[in-house]
This record gives C-alpha cells, sequence and structure tokens, in this order.
C-alpha cells in the first residue's frame, strides 16, 4: 500500500458535491501502475448509484463518473479500476452519494501500487499499444527475469526486451509427437481397436491398410461404387422421363380412366338394381348418344353400392347395361343429363 486517508465527513448537505477521500502524490521519481480500495461506513441503506470520479495529474479517468450499485448495505468495500500514475503526479479521489440523508460518513481509501511502469521505455516503443508487451514493458526487473527463466523452459531463451526468442524455438510437431507419445490405452482397448481395423475389408477381398487407402482414392475418381450407383440412378430417371413423354404407364391409365367415364363437364350417377331393387356390383355399363348403340361417350362397372359416375353434358342418353348370368328388358335405359 503507497497512501492511505481516513474521512470522517459530518456533512450537513446530501452530497451534492463531491467527497474527497484521497488528495495525494504517490511517487515524486517513478511511474506507478495503481488501484484504489475503498471502504464505507455509516451509510443510510437507501442505496443507488454512488458517482466515483478518479482525476490523475490533472486528467480525469475514463468513464467518468464510474457507477458504484450499492443495495441496503451501510458498509461496503469496493476495488476502482486501475490506472497509470506517472512521476510526480497528483491522485484525486472523490464520491458522490445519491442520498441526502447520508450526513455522518465514515470513509478509508487506500492507494495500491500494483507494478512500477517504465513509462519511458513504452513511449519510446511503435508497438506499445500491444496489451502483452505493455504488460511486460510495466514488469520489475525480478519479474522479467522469472519471465525469461520460466520462457526458456519451454522454448529457449526470451529477449523480453526485444519481445524475441533467440533459441530453441517451440516446435509445435515436437509438442504433438509427444503428446501421442504419453497416450495410453488400456489392453484390452488397444486389442479391439487392432481387432476392428484388420477385420475392414475390400469387396475384392483384401484388408483395407494404408496402402489400400489410395487404391480406393483411385476407385472413387474413376468410377468408384457409389457414382455408379447414382449414374445408375440418372439413366432409371431418364428412361422413366422418356417414357413418361411417350405414353408411359400412369398417364396411359389416367387417359384410359379419363375416357372411359366420359368428358363431360355433368357428373351423373347412375344406379343398376336387381329385381328385388337391390344394388347390383359389377355390372358393365355403357353410355351412348343414340338409341342405336352406335356412338359410345363412356364406360364403367358399377361398384358395391350398384352405382357408376360418368362425366357427360346436358342432353339425353341411353344406358346400356350387361352382366354374365343376367338379362335386362329395359335395354337401353333413356336418361336426360341436365
Amino acid at each position: 500500500m503507497i497512501k492511505q486517508t481516513n474521512v470522517n465527513a459530518q456533512v450537513t448537505v446530501s452530497l451534492v458535491t463531491y467527497l474527497t477521500l484521497l488528495n495525494v502524490t504517490p511517487d515524486a521519481s517513478n511511474h506507478l501502475f495503481c488501484k484504489a480500495y475503498i471502504k464505507l461506513s455509516g451509510l443510510s441503506g437507501s442505496g443507488g448509484n454512488y458517482e466515483l470520479k478518479t482525476t490523475v495529474g490533472g486528467n480525469v479517468v475514463q468513464p467518468n463518473p464510474s457507477i458504484i450499485n450499492i443495495d441496503s448495505e451501510t458498509a461496503v468495500a469496493f476495488w476502482t479500476k486501475d490506472f497509470v500514475v506517472e512521476a510526480n503526479e497528483v491522485v484525486l479521489i472523490e464520491l458522490k452519494s445519491p442520498n441526502a440523508a447520508e450526513t455522518s460518513i465514515s470513509a478509508t481509501c487506500e492507494l495500491y501500487a500494483v507494478c512500477n511502469v517504465d513509462i519511458m521505455a513504452v513511449s519510446g516503443d511503435s508497438t506499445a499499444a500491444d496489451d502483452m508487451e505493455l504488460f511486460i514493458e510495466a514488469l520489475g526487473t525480478d519479474d522479467k527475469v522469472k519471465i525469461s527463466i520460466d520462457a526458456q523452459d519451454l522454448s529457449g531463451t526470451l529477449d523480453v526486451n526485444t519481445k524475441t526468442i533467440t533459441a530453441n524455438a517451440i516446435d509445435s510437431n515436437a509438442i504433438a509427437t509427444d503428446a501421442l507419445g504419453a497416450l495410453e490405452l488400456g489392453a484390452d482397448a488397444g486389442t479391439e481397436i487392432a481387432a476392428a481395423v484388420a477385420a475392414v475389408i475390400l469387396s475384392d477381398g483384401i484388408p483395407l491398410d494404408g496402402a489400400n487407402l489410395n487404391s480406393i482414392s483411385t476407385d472413387w475418381l474413376d468410377g468408384g461404387r457409389l457414382d455408379l450407383i447414382l449414374d445408375a440412378i440418372v439413366a432409371d430417371t431418364n428412361e422413366l422421363q422418356t417414357d413418361w413423354t411417350n405414353g408411359g404407364r400412369l398417364d396411359t391409365i389416367l387417359d384410359s380412366a379419363s375416357g372411359s367415364a366420359g368428358s363431360g363437364l355433368i357428373a351423373h350417377t347412375y344406379t343398376v338394381t336387381d329385381n328385388a331393387s337391390d344394388p347390383m356390383d359389377g355390372v358393365e355399363v355403357i353410355v351412348t348418344s343414340d338409341i342405336l348403340g352406335q356412338t359410345r361417350v363412356a364406360s364403367g362397372t358399377t361398384g358395391i353400392l350398384g352405382t357408376v359416375v360418368f362425366m357427360l353434358d346436358a342432353g339425353t342418353y341411353y344406358f346400356w347395361k350387361q352382366i354374365a348370368g343376367y338379362s335386362d328388358d329395359e335395354n337401353p335405359d333413356t336418361e336426360v343429363v341436365a
């Protein structure tokens, strides 16, 4: 800890203005990387957003203000954000409360140096904006020595001033090899894996091994099994398309069904019954537009309800019925479709 200030404020107003917690020059000769630890007691318990303002060498540290949200506690403690203090700069830390009832507050503000900062070295470095580089430059001599020793254990000698590794560069391949070498499987697992690999056999009876992987790749490029299957599917699809275009099975069935039921716009249901007025199934019905039966317009077969539906235009039609084992005195039967 660098400095500590105790404040016992007997406040007669609502802290509309800032209360000074710390006003100090940490070091007249050295640059520091600092943060402050603040403890408050005697709060009213009303809580709210307390405003904290930090000024270093006349420059206000952002964000300003720094909002400290306090609930219903009457005593709290918190850290400020880190900030750099150059040699002989004044640090001013102030607090403002949102509560008018807080007329007696006790506060302690302690300023801590995180580490020494060589500001001149950083400012003279064109790449000092790099966070890691800034961190290394901020370290003291003892810490730099520790980093150099740790880095040498990993990869050789690290010059923290030039940020370069001068020997034994990290070998990622060697690290990977060592990691695989350290990987151990149980005896059972190793046996099962080996047996599983040995059991993989190509379709021509040759075991799958490293030499045959290239063969599989060549097969794939020159007409492997999967691409042959895909070619066969495409060929079959083209054949189906040709059949459809030239009168394939499905369109022929549809055309046939459409022609037998008629091509008119009116759905006309025709019913066939026996002498007992029971519906007759399986009766073939032919529809003609003339009484001589020479001009056929539709045909169909009755279902279990004795009915068949024809698509006809308006007009008079003649219905001819026939089924094995039966004769019909009314043949043809005349009906008007409207």
